[in-house]
């Protein structure tokens, strides 16, 4: 998605899932971490307490969310999209992580976020 500490920018951003994988990323959410697997079920492969000192180590790592500077930035052009992508990020309590905006991607274009692309 970036590197750490670098703007973000999804201009499609839907549903918001990539947007919510960086923001998860940049808090060192691990992939899988708020979920089960059911491999978690399977007898003899890995055992329940190898599951949990994963999930232990795992979420030892998180950082608080707040806790970084970021520059991660989210519109579609349908104020539909932006909603849902709003709430989503409310059900996983990112909703301060990303600024999100209504905007065509012909407008964005002239005028990106702040930050340096690199462009």
């Amino acid at each position: 998605i970036g590197a750490p500490g670098e703007p973000f920018y999804d201009p499609f951003c839907g549903s918001g899932t990539i947007l919510l994988e960086a923001v998860m990323q940049a808090h060192k959410i691990a992939p899988g971490l708020r979920r089960g697997f059911a491999a978690e079920d399977w007898a003899g492969i890995v055992t329940p307490a190898e599951w949990r000192k994963a999930r232990e180590e795992a979420d030892a790592l998180v950082l608080k969310p707040g806790s970084v500077e970021l520059s991660i930035f989210g519109s579609d052009i349908d104020p539909r999209a932006v909603e849902m992508t709003f709430q989503h990020l409310v059900a996983a309590g990112m909703a301060g992580c990303v600024q999100l905006s209504v905007a065509d991607i012909h407008d964005v274009v002239q005028r990106p976020p702040p930050g340096d692309y690199g462009c």
